[in-house]
């Protein structure tokens, strides 16, 4: 019998500019207060902005939407980003019917938030 793909998992990466998250699964009323302890820990780190990649979530409820928009909150209030460099297709279809996708930065991609996060570096240190 094969295993099917992870219900939930998150890959944190920590770097100079910040910290990466490559959220893969559902979010949902049970994932959500898990995604919420990853994200509670990149924002306590207090270090340069957060990239979420969530190219690899299938599902996302109004739960985890919550937990992602009160990250941004906080994130705002300490002068930082939230940036979302990559969706699937079902959650950039939810952010754009709940109009969040220009606060989130949501990106379709195939590549991924990782390649995000040098790059926003680089802009980062031309801008300065």
């Amino acid at each position: 019998m094969s295993a099917g793909p992870p219900l939930f998992e998150v890959q944190s990466t920590r770097h100079l500019r910040g910290s990466l998250l490559v959220v893969c699964g559902e979010i949902d009323l049970v994932t959500a207060p898990r995604l919420q302890a990853y994200l509670d820990d990149a924002i306590a780190s207090d270090v340069g902005d957060l990239l979420i990649d969530l190219a690899g979530v299938s599902y996302i409820d109004s739960t985890g939407l919550h937990v992602l928009l009160a990250a941004h909150c906080e994130l705002d209030a300490r002068g930082r980003r939230l940036e979302v460099g990559a969706v699937s297709t079902q959650v950039g279809r939810l952010f754009e019917v709940c109009g969040v996708q220009t606060l989130l930065a949501a990106t379709p991609t195939s590549h991924g938030a990782a390649e995000a996060l040098p790059r926003a570096a680089n802009e980062a240190t031309r801008a300065g």
